[in-house]
């Protein structure tokens, strides 16, 4: 009976025969996924909900694809919103994301369609350029 479960764990989990099925965090889960590597970066930031509400916080990682925001008001998993960074000495960064997961103390948000004004920026900040 044992190796039968064993076998279907393996089966669900997609794991090689020979090896044990490990349990992660969400967050090593979504890292494998992602496109671009972020580099922690603290900026201010604002975002306004589909439903209205202003949520800010600060920054903890970026890149091209996303970012992490701290902050202790969560918008909704799956949520649209409208993101602003304050860039330090320019005119703020605007783009659109989706909520992707949370957790107690922020939210991570993959960003939607960038132009190339907004590509361009956040490549050179997730570059550590500023």
């Amino acid at each position: 009976m044992l190796d039968r479960v064993r076998a279907e764990s393996h089966r669900l989990l997609r794991c090689p025969s020979g090896l044990s099925p490990t349990f992660r965090s969400i967050e090593e889960i979504v890292h494998e996924k992602r496109a671009h590597s972020r580099v922690q970066v603290r900026i201010d930031v604002s975002c306004i909900t589909e439903a209205g509400a202003v949520v800010v916080g600060i920054t903890r990682d970026l890149a091209v694809g996303g970012a992490f925001i701290e902050s202790s008001d969560m918008p909704a998993f799956g949520s649209k919103v409208k993101l602003e960074l304050k860039l330090p000495g320019g005119e703020p960064l605007r783009v659109t994301g989706i909520v992707r997961w949370t957790k107690p103390g922020g939210f991570g948000v993959q960003f939607q369609l960038l132009g190339a004004k907004e590509t361009w920026t956040l490549a050179k900040l997730s570059a550590g350029k500023s």
